[in-house]
């Protein structure tokens, strides 16, 4: 169970990424076609042999984070995390706080595929829009099972520029996982007591310690928002 655990988060990590099509015959236009984008690129930095070798897994890293960043749209994520807390943050800590999250998500879900990345394939089966909301559902394909995945997208500027807001992997959303654990810790904390932790936990992350942990409630929120309400 725990290896098929960990092929998941691995298999999660490279769908979150980029959806790998096996028809190209098959592409449309629209969030689908949002999704194909960025594969070329990040499939190539996946299997380029100069990134086997640990020595160049950072600069790896920052190309994969570099292309990631094009398709994800974190303030909307963060809105949607942060639910009706987002309301109790000020502009600062908004911001402060989606560019925390992103940097945390990243360095998760790409500590994860660069371990884990063998080749896998990915069909993109159908996308269903209404309005400036869309849904991608796409499957991962094993060598004797299938894990369904789908993309939560919108097109917040109404030009057709659709961007990813949450990712569900057998039906777990991202964002609800986050939204749990983080009302956990608002319902007696105060923003910038979650800010802090946050933070602490990417410095974590960045000092190469439990990169691919997904809890926080471990770090300390105590000090830049006084401490609990």
């Amino acid at each position: 169970m725990k290896t098929k655990t960990c092929v998941l988060a691995a298999l999660a990590a490279i769908v979150f990424l980029a959806a790998l099509p096996l028809q190209a015959a098959a592409a449309s236009k629209g969030p689908m076609e949002t999704l194909r984008a960025p594969l070329d690129t990040i499939i190539s930095l996946l299997e380029n042999p100069r990134y086997k070798n640990g020595a160049n897994q950072k600069e790896q890293g920052e190309k994969l984070r570099g292309t990631v960043d094009l398709v994800f749209n974190y303030t909307e994520m963060s809105k949607r995390t942060l639910a009706r807390y987002w309301k109790d943050f000020s502009v600062e800590e908004r911001k402060e706080f989606r560019d925390l999250f992103a940097e945390f998500l990243a360095n998760i879900y790409i500590s994860k595929v660069q371990g884990n990345f063998s080749g896998e394939k990915v069909a993109l089966d159908q996308e269903e829009i209404t309005k400036d909301k869309a849904q991608v559902k796409s499957r991962i394909i094993l060598k004797d099972s299938e894990i369904p995945v789908d993309y939560s997208m919108i097109d917040r500027k109404g030009d057709g520029t659709w961007e990813v807001y949450d990712v569900s992997v057998e039906n777990i959303s991202l964002i609800k996982n986050y939204r749990d654990q983080f009302s956990k810790i608002l319902r007696k904390e105060k923003p910038a007591d979650l800010i802090v932790r946050l933070r602490k936990k990417v410095e974590e992350q960045r000092a190469g310690k439990n990169v691919e942990s997904e809890d926080i409630s471990g770090s300390a929120g105590t000090g830049a928002g006084g401490g609990k309400q």
